[in-house]
């Protein structure tokens, strides 16, 4: 498994994971009504703890605004670092799923974000405005370039005359090299299926909806449904479509089913993160693509991904074996998890007040 302690034990290494620090993490799952924004925080928590871990985390949202005692954080962090999703955006910072303080551009210190690092963000696929490029200039920490989720985000930001390594989703840092060839290729018995109810569904993708529900009801003995939002079973129901055994809108009851399911169990739907944490488990994923998200990562990484325009494949994709080959860029995740250590070990001062951290919790 890729993780920090394949890493060469550098100096700056082993001086930043042994030393106490105050960061805060910018967390993306906060007021997010998308499981999928938990899947992502855990897999970058264990990250972070891995990376620092003396370090002690505070968290702020990004689905909404934060206060005086938020600000103070800041003040207080080495460093700052914001997690996955959608975050990059063309007119940011007045637009985007990052609800940013106000007024702009932020005033130093109180609102400023100390040393920002943007940890495996995504967009929405459109170019920067110069105002986008000129705040993500202004804010983020010269000395980490941005890890990009997918190539197309990598490409965005490079554009925009901004350092950016495409590094993959963080929930796929840690899989094993060779994990993929441990997936089954056959089809299984089961299947765990997730649709998407956060946007109004054009007819094509509803029409397509139900051909597929009713292809999995054929081709699977045991069928199960789990909403990753917390719309998406509202929208399975108005589908009107029995025989699909309804999970808890939690992670926990997902995690339970992918872990403890005795049968073998396939993953088909629309959530991007429902398909990657089903892999993580070993299932075999097909992932059907709703918006750019699940396009961009399955081009960066060879997720296996259908289109709506792909109706006429889908008894092929569910029904034949077939392999899960992912392409995951290691050594951009390693040479950027060193740069990033650097980065900290040259901003710790040189000498730690340790009484700050006594009997924190």
């Amino acid at each position: 498994m890729t993780q920090i302690s394949s890493i060469n034990r550098t100096d700056a290494a082993s001086r930043v994971s042994d030393t106490p620090f105050e960061m805060t993490v910018f967390d993306t799952s906060i007021g997010s009504q998308n499981v999928g924004d938990q899947i992502i925080m855990k897999a970058a928590y264990q990250e972070l703890r891995s990376l620092f871990p003396q370090a002690h985390l505070w968290t702020l949202p990004t689905h909404d605004h934060f206060g005086p005692a938020g600000r103070k954080r800041l003040r207080h962090s080495l460093f700052s670092i914001a997690c996955g999703t959608n975050l990059i955006h063309q007119k940011m910072p007045r637009k985007g799923h990052w609800r940013l303080p106000k007024p702009f551009p932020f005033p130093m210190g109180h609102y400023h974000p100390k040393n920002l690092a943007l940890m495996a963000v995504g967009s929405n696929g459109a170019a920067l405005s110069s105002d986008a490029t000129s705040f993500l200039k202004k804010t983020l920490w010269p000395k980490v370039p941005v890890s990009a989720r997918d190539i197309a985000t990598e490409n965005i930001l490079s554009n925009g005359g901004l350092s950016a390594s495409h590094t993959g989703c963080v929930t796929m840092w840690n899989l094993p090299k060779n994990h993929t060839e441990t997936l089954p290729k056959e089809k299984a018995d089961a299947v765990v299926v997730c649709l998407t109810g956060t946007r109004k569904a054009p007819l094509n993708r509803v029409e397509f909806d139900i051909l597929l529900l009713n292809k999995l009801t054929k081709a699977y003995k045991k069928r199960y449904f789990w909403p990753q939002g917390q719309v998406d079973l509202e929208y399975f129901l108005s589908l009107n479509h029995p025989g699909f055994e309804i999970i808890e809108h939690s992670l926990e009851a997902y995690e339970k089913l992918l872990s403890t399911c005795e049968t073998s169990l396939d993953y088909v739907g629309a959530r991007l993160h429902g398909g990657v944490l089903a892999m993580m488990h070993g299932r075999r994923p097909l992932v059907v693509k709703v918006d750019n998200r699940a396009s961009d990562i399955g081009d960066s990484v060879k997720l296996p991904v259908i289109g709506v325009e792909d109706h006429e494949r889908i008894d092929l994709l569910l029904n034949d074996p077939r392999e899960t080959k992912l392409s995951v860029p290691y050594d951009a995740i390693d040479a950027w998890r060193k740069n990033l250590i650097g980065a900290v070990e040259s901003a710790l001062p040189s000498h730690i007040d340790l009484k700050k951290f006594v009997g924190r919790e």
